[in-house]
């Protein structure tokens, strides 16, 4: 078979690579070509571009969702002293300056409530602010009343369990809560927190012996209602038993005495179970939110002198009332007599 000499050249071609484009007269080292540092960064910008886009639709997408959450505002401990305009009735509350308290060994009113502390003094590192008496039947109501409209059943039916079915019972017809679980009582005050921005809870044990003392020596603390030192003493020792946040071997520990009974057996602290024990319940705002004033580091501190708040005239001003609350501060409830 014959073949031309035009074949084998287009043979020869195709097993050739292409030669670069040149122009004519250009010698083979000028050949125009794009540097390796060019092309990377080409390429770097347009592969980083779609990721850099994607994370910042992420950013504003969760930004936007952060601001459509519901929010828990904490607000200071002084806003929570001073009249607010929520439609919520915030506590009457009380003063203890921090200090050291001794524990009364020969004390006719003190000492049977005492017996069981095993240090002679409780030392009070922050003021305490305390409420003048047990949370009442009427703001309970509307903790109750929220439960009952919780979506979640398993949450309902929990919350409703630590309430019980004896909450509005009363001995005494003095519109206390005196039926209530430890946990019950927890829960109203993580509600109570959250419903105000301020960072209410139970007493310790040590807390509530150092309000009786102070009341007992010294009949001058401020107070943010008509009610007078010795009636919150009254109430503290014989007002409804009360929990503490203090735990103990059974669960916690109930303080004071209840005033529908003389018993003596019934003028002691006693460890309850915290689900199966009922008592009531009064409210602390956290001293771990509020300054020392002893401390003239802390820029919060330095406007207080002493180891007292000094609350003055904004701790005097009315309470907003509940819907459906009289306006007549919750004080001025009579208190029984000490026998």
């Amino acid at each position: 078979m014959k073949y031309s000499k035009g074949f084998f050249n287009r043979l020869e071609n195709r097993k050739r690579k292409p030669a670069a484009v040149r122009r004519p007269g250009a010698s083979k080292s000028k050949v125009a070509s794009p540097s390796s540092s060019e092309t990377g960064r080409r390429f770097g910008l347009k592969d980083l571009m779609l990721p850099l886009m994607f994370l910042v639709a992420l950013g504003c997408g969760w930004g936007f969702l952060w601001l459509l959450q519901p929010g828990n505002p904490q607000i200071s401990w002084q806003a929570c002293l001073e009249h607010q305009s929520d439609g919520v009735s915030y506590p009457t509350l009380i003063e203890i300056p921090s200090g050291t308290y001794e524990i009364p060994q020969n004390s006719p009113l003190l000492t049977p409530f005492m017996q069981f502390h095993d240090k002679p003094n409780i030392v009070l590192e922050r003021p305490l602010i305390l409420q003048n008496r047990e949370v009442d039947l009427e703001r309970f109501k509307h903790y109750v009343q929220e439960v009952e409209n919780i979506q979640d059943p398993d949450e309902r039916q929990k919350r409703k369990l630590r309430i019980g079915n004896h909450w509005e019972n009363n001995d005494v017809q003095d519109s206390l809560v005196r039926h209530l679980s430890w946990e019950g009582a927890v829960d109203f005050t993580q509600w109570f927190s959250k419903k105000t921005g301020c960072n209410y809870r139970l007493p310790t044990r040590e807390e509530w012996a150092a309000a009786v003392i102070h009341l007992n020596q010294d009949a001058q603390a401020e107070i943010n209602g008509a009610i007078d030192p010795e009636g919150v003493i009254k109430n503290l020792l014989f007002g409804t038993r009360e929990w503490s946040l203090t735990s103990c071997a059974d669960g916690y520990y109930l303080l004071g005495g209840d005033d529908w009974t003389a018993s003596a057996d019934d003028r002691k602290e006693v460890c309850m179970s915290a689900m199966l024990a009922m008592g009531g319940f009064r409210l602390v705002l956290d001293p771990s939110s509020i300054p020392d004033p002893k401390d003239q580091t802390d820029p919060r501190g330095t406007a207080f002198k002493g180891s007292s708040l000094k609350m003055d005239a904004a701790l005097s001003l009315d309470k907003t009332p509940l819907p459906g609350e009289s306006s007549r501060p919750a004080s001025a409830e009579p208190v029984q007599p000490v026998q």
